[in-house]
Protein backbone atom coordinates (compact mmCIF):
# COMPACT_ATOMS: atom_id res chain seq x y z
CA UNK A 1 0.00 0.00 0.00
CA UNK A 2 1.23 3.45 -0.88
CA UNK A 3 1.84 5.78 2.02
CA UNK A 4 0.14 9.16 2.14
CA UNK A 5 3.55 10.83 2.15
CA UNK A 6 4.35 9.17 -1.21
CA UNK A 7 1.11 10.50 -2.69
CA UNK A 8 1.89 13.93 -1.24
CA UNK A 9 5.30 13.91 -2.91
CA UNK A 10 3.70 13.02 -6.25
CA UNK A 11 1.11 15.77 -5.88
CA UNK A 12 3.77 18.27 -4.83
CA UNK A 13 5.79 17.32 -7.89
CA UNK A 14 2.78 17.78 -10.18
CA UNK A 15 1.87 21.13 -8.60
CA UNK A 16 5.47 22.34 -8.80
CA UNK A 17 5.70 21.60 -12.52
CA UNK A 18 2.25 23.05 -13.07
CA UNK A 19 3.38 26.33 -11.46
CA UNK A 20 6.64 26.35 -13.43
CA UNK A 21 4.77 25.71 -16.69
CA UNK A 22 2.33 28.48 -15.90
CA UNK A 23 5.17 30.94 -15.31
CA UNK A 24 6.95 30.08 -18.58
CA UNK A 25 3.64 29.97 -20.49
CA UNK A 26 3.06 33.58 -19.43
CA UNK A 27 6.43 34.56 -20.88
CA UNK A 28 5.63 32.61 -24.04
CA UNK A 29 2.26 34.33 -24.44
CA UNK A 30 3.84 37.76 -23.99
CA UNK A 31 6.20 36.99 -26.86
CA UNK A 32 3.35 35.70 -29.01
CA UNK A 33 1.51 38.98 -28.35
CA UNK A 34 4.51 40.90 -29.69
CA UNK A 35 4.43 38.70 -32.78
CA UNK A 36 0.69 39.30 -33.19
CA UNK A 37 1.28 43.05 -32.96
CA UNK A 38 3.89 42.81 -35.70
CA UNK A 39 1.32 41.09 -37.89
CA UNK A 40 -1.95 42.81 -36.96
CA UNK A 41 -0.57 46.35 -37.01
CA UNK A 42 1.36 45.64 -40.16
CA UNK A 43 4.51 46.78 -38.41
CA UNK A 44 7.52 46.24 -40.51
CA UNK A 45 10.12 44.93 -38.07
CA UNK A 46 13.71 44.80 -39.14
CA UNK A 47 15.31 41.44 -39.79
CA UNK A 48 17.24 41.90 -36.56
CA UNK A 49 13.98 42.39 -34.61
CA UNK A 50 12.45 39.34 -36.28
CA UNK A 51 15.48 37.19 -35.51
CA UNK A 52 15.59 38.41 -31.92
CA UNK A 53 11.89 37.60 -31.39
CA UNK A 54 12.22 34.23 -33.14
CA UNK A 55 15.21 33.30 -31.00
CA UNK A 56 13.40 34.40 -27.86
CA UNK A 57 10.27 32.39 -28.69
CA UNK A 58 12.27 29.26 -29.53
CA UNK A 59 14.29 29.62 -26.32
CA UNK A 60 11.08 29.84 -24.30
CA UNK A 61 9.64 26.79 -26.04
CA UNK A 62 12.87 24.91 -25.34
CA UNK A 63 12.39 25.65 -21.65
CA UNK A 64 8.65 24.98 -21.64
CA UNK A 65 8.60 21.64 -23.47
CA UNK A 66 10.74 19.71 -20.94
CA UNK A 67 8.63 21.18 -18.13
CA UNK A 68 5.53 19.85 -19.87
CA UNK A 69 7.20 16.43 -20.09
CA UNK A 70 7.96 16.48 -16.36
CA UNK A 71 4.44 17.61 -15.56
CA UNK A 72 3.08 14.85 -17.76
CA UNK A 73 5.27 12.26 -16.03
CA UNK A 74 4.10 13.42 -12.62
CA UNK A 75 0.45 13.13 -13.63
CA UNK A 76 1.10 9.68 -15.10
CA UNK A 77 2.62 8.65 -11.76
CA UNK A 78 -0.57 9.77 -10.02
CA UNK A 79 -2.75 8.01 -12.57
CA UNK A 80 -0.84 4.79 -12.03
CA UNK A 81 -1.65 4.87 -8.31
CA UNK A 82 -5.26 5.83 -8.88
CA UNK A 83 -5.80 3.13 -11.49
CA UNK A 84 -4.46 0.52 -9.09
CA UNK A 85 -7.34 1.49 -6.78
CA UNK A 86 -4.94 2.37 -4.05
CA UNK A 87 -6.76 4.05 -1.20
CA UNK A 88 -6.02 7.74 -1.54
CA UNK A 89 -6.39 10.13 1.37
CA UNK A 90 -9.51 12.29 0.97
CA UNK A 91 -7.60 15.51 0.47
CA UNK A 92 -5.94 14.01 -2.62
CA UNK A 93 -9.03 12.29 -3.96
CA UNK A 94 -9.44 13.38 -7.57
CA UNK A 95 -11.23 11.39 -10.23
CA UNK A 96 -9.30 9.52 -12.88
CA UNK A 97 -11.32 11.50 -15.46
CA UNK A 98 -9.98 14.77 -14.03
CA UNK A 99 -6.42 13.48 -14.13
CA UNK A 100 -6.89 12.24 -17.69
CA UNK A 101 -8.34 15.58 -18.69
CA UNK A 102 -5.29 17.34 -17.26
CA UNK A 103 -3.04 14.88 -19.04
CA UNK A 104 -4.79 15.55 -22.35
CA UNK A 105 -4.45 19.30 -21.85
CA UNK A 106 -0.72 18.94 -21.24
CA UNK A 107 -0.26 16.78 -24.35
CA UNK A 108 -2.25 19.29 -26.42
CA UNK A 109 -0.08 22.13 -25.13
CA UNK A 110 3.06 20.15 -25.96
CA UNK A 111 1.93 19.58 -29.53
CA UNK A 112 0.89 23.20 -29.86
CA UNK A 113 4.22 24.71 -28.84
CA UNK A 114 6.20 22.15 -30.83
CA UNK A 115 4.08 22.86 -33.90
CA UNK A 116 4.52 26.59 -33.46
CA UNK A 117 8.28 26.13 -33.08
CA UNK A 118 8.35 24.44 -36.49
CA UNK A 119 6.26 27.21 -38.09
CA UNK A 120 8.03 30.24 -36.57
CA UNK A 121 10.52 30.41 -39.43
CA UNK A 122 7.69 30.73 -41.97
CA UNK A 123 5.96 33.40 -39.89
CA UNK A 124 9.03 35.54 -39.30
CA UNK A 125 10.79 35.51 -42.65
Amino acid sequence: MIKEEDIKIKWDSFLFYQAECSKIESEYLEKIQVLEQFISHNLNPTQLEKNKLKKSIVKTINILYPLYRKQLQSIEDLLCDYKLNIKIANKYDVSIQTLNSSKNSIVTAMYSVEDFKEKINDILI
